[in-house]
């Protein structure tokens, strides 16, 4: 998260909720049962939002999509423009219930400890 928010020139305010978003996530969830890529992303776009940074959400997806799935290019190549779009955005959706399921986890984390 550190290394790809320095790349998109990210405050370090925003990469540090970032982190923290995907650490408190993690306390309990496993990294087997939950793709760890796809929560990085969507705790980078929570934090985007929480600091009101919501102009920058999407041109840090479409980096991430390259930054993180190297091996999506080689394969998208391969496939028809029509193939290729579908692919992304069904990526960005996984992205998205992963963002629900953050902001799901960080509510039962504030009632307990409330």
């Amino acid at each position: 998260i550190d290394e790809f928010g320095k790349k998109e020139n990210l405050t370090g305010k925003m990469r540090l909720l970032a982190c923290s978003l995907f650490h408190t996530f993690y306390l309990r969830v496993s990294f087997k049962t939950i793709p760890r890529w796809e929560s990085a992303v969507a705790c980078l776009i929570l934090a985007a939002k929480i600091e009101n940074q919501v102009q920058m959400i999407k041109k840090m997806t479409q980096s991430a999509a390259e930054y993180l799935k190297p091996n999506l290019r080689k394969e998208l190549l391969r496939k028809t423009k029509k193939q290729a779009n579908a692919q992304f955005y069904h990526w960005v959706a996984q992205v998205h219930i992963r963002e629900r399921q953050i902001i799901e986890r960080l509510y039962g984390e504030l009632r307990v400890s409330l």
